[in-house]
């Protein structure tokens, strides 16, 4: 059965409208509403209870929705968001109906906050699922330490604010003190997987994550601020944190209904990316240093639990740029390794590990420089290998790539290693001559004499000559040029294939050409 595309279609953008403009403006009325305090207590309360368990009910029915239309791990996620949010709104329902219906205050702990406290659970099942893009292990060691510096940053934040105040009162019991300690732990936790999940989003599918993101954060604060006022006596249905729970669930919702299951990349700037969110795992860092230097500024005092906090967080920062320099280092020296690999493709043949014509005009070219300057003398071979397309096409392409590789190490070994050699291209190989204590041609009788040998390629025993091709440098060719040069050797190639292959043809500035058997030129 093909799935019903409900990403088109006016019936389908008016409904979608309509719930964003409601999630958007629930919030704003809500708290208006806190603010104003219009209509007694009692019509707050009913409308604070009421409209947490709708706006957690409408975020739970959202994100089922959109899991059903999502798939593989992105269903996951959105699965055990909706599951959160469920229980959170059972949670919600039964203070509801203790505070409503029985007309009595919520005992504390109750199967509520078992409700609540399942929804960070669910939550950080959401994160841990959400697909956020590979990672190799160098990124898994930055992730882990980014991760620990933004949960210790989370705790002292969370201790000079909520966390402490919670741990410092009396409890009636144990239960309920852990009860209490949960909440923000929790969204330590939470808060922590939140900004890990965030910074390392790719730029598809960012807008929905940030709005999820975000919807989590605010959860946090306002679980962190319920904790601290029921620690110390002061919270009541109505309270303005209240707020923030709301703002929370139509985050969620609205970023169930923006998120998108396709497999278009984004259109975007990974850049913009890089630069703006990579960042947020140090923000509470920077939140931390600044609450705990307030807080010594106006006197107050700074526990043993703050300075031990301190002192990892120094830790872990100098650990974290080490490994930002250690891997730094390594990139340069990969990229560096890279960089003098992709030097030799580009300037030698890819089949022989020969200099490449590119390479070989480059060094005729500095070559015939130094003619000019200091006379120095120069010669150009250029030999093309008898008859070896009847090998191409007798015995295949491979045979002939082979054959190809074994005349290139044999034309090595029979130079001067300041003689430069290079495939041009085919069967069509160079030789630049440098310096004047040899005879080109010498060199040309040495390179036909280390062909003589059969060429053992595979099963196959192959014989193998070339037609050698021999410009030099002289006073009729001044103005000579590397194009130059290497045409006139080429000519003299040609024409020693015209007298009958397997012999060495000079070209003369006259135009015309000597050319000479291989036993003549050995004489």
């Amino acid at each position: 059965m093909a799935t019903p595309q409900v990403t088109s279609g006016r019936g389908y953008r008016a409904p979608v409208a309509g719930l964003t403009l409601v999630l958007v403006l629930a919030p704003v009325l809500f708290t208006g509403l806190l603010l104003v305090r219009r209509g007694g207590p009692e019509l707050i309360r009913v409308a604070d209870d009421a409209t947490q368990l709708a706006a957690a009910s409408l975020a739970a029915v959202c994100a089922t929705v959109r899991a059903s239309c999502c798939r593989g791990r992105r269903r996951g996620a959105w699965s055990a968001l909706a599951g959160g949010l469920a229980c959170w709104a059972l949670g919600q329902a039964l203070w509801t109906y203790y505070e409503l219906i029985a007309d009595r205050q919520t005992p504390f702990p109750s199967l509520a906050d078992a409700g609540y406290l399942m929804l960070p659970v669910g939550a950080l099942a959401a994160l841990w699922l959400y697909p956020t893009g590979p990672h190799n292990a160098h990124a898994r060691i930055r992730l882990l330490l980014d991760g620990v510096t933004a949960a210790t940053s989370l705790f002292v934040i969370s201790w000079t604010t909520a966390l402490g105040a919670v741990a410092h009162t009396p409890a009636d019991s144990r239960f309920g003190f852990v009860v209490s300690l949960a909440y923000p732990v929790a969204d330590l936790g939470l808060c922590t997987v939140t900004l890990l999940v965030l910074s390392r989003a790719q730029v598809r599918g960012r807008a929905p994550l940030l709005l999820l993101g975000t919807g989590l954060l605010a959860m946090a604060v306002a679980d962190s601020g319920f904790a601290y006022l029921t620690a110390v006596g002061r919270y009541h249905s109505g309270s303005l944190i209240d707020a923030g729970w709301v703002s929370a669930f139509c985050l969620l919702a609205l970023a169930a209904v923006a998120e998108r299951d396709t497999g278009a990349a984004a259109r975007g700037s990974d850049d913009l990316h890089v630069h703006s969110i990579t960042l947020l795992p140090y923000l509470p860092l920077f939140v931390a240093a600044a609450v705990v230097a307030g807080q010594w500024a106006v006197g107050g005092h700074v526990g043993r639990v703050e300075q031990v906090a301190v002192v990892v967080l120094f830790a872990l920062v100098l650990l974290r740029q080490a490994t930002t320099l250690w891997e730094n280092q390594r990139l340069t020296v990969t990229v560096a390794a890279r960089d003098r690999e992709l030097r030799h493709l580009a300037f030698h043949d890819p089949l022989t590990g020969l200099a490449n014509r590119a390479l070989f005009t480059d060094r005729l070219d500095h070559a015939i420089e130094l003619h000019r300057r200091e006379l120095r003398p120069l010669a150009v071979l250029l030999l093309d290998l008898d008859d070896f397309k009847h090998v191409n096409d007798s015995l295949g392409h491979p045979v002939g790539d082979e054959l190809l590789i074994r005349v290139a190490e044999r034309l090595r070994a029979s130079l001067r290693a300041v003689d430069t050699v290079a495939r041009l291209g085919g069967d069509e190989f160079a030789v630049l001559i440098e310096g004047g204590d040899i005879d080109p041609r010498l060199v040309a009788d040495r390179v036909q004499a280390s062909l003589e040998m059969p060429f053992d390629v595979g099963v196959e025993s192959l014989r193998m000559q070339a037609s050698i091709g021999l410009a030099t440098d002289s006073p009729e060719l001044r103005e000579l040029t590397a194009i130059d040069l290497l045409r006139y050797a080429d000519l003299a190639m040609y024409q020693a294939k015209n007298a009958g292959k397997h012999s060495l043809a000079v070209y003369q500035p006259t135009g015309s050409y000597t050319a000479e058997g291989v036993a003549a030129s050995q004489s």
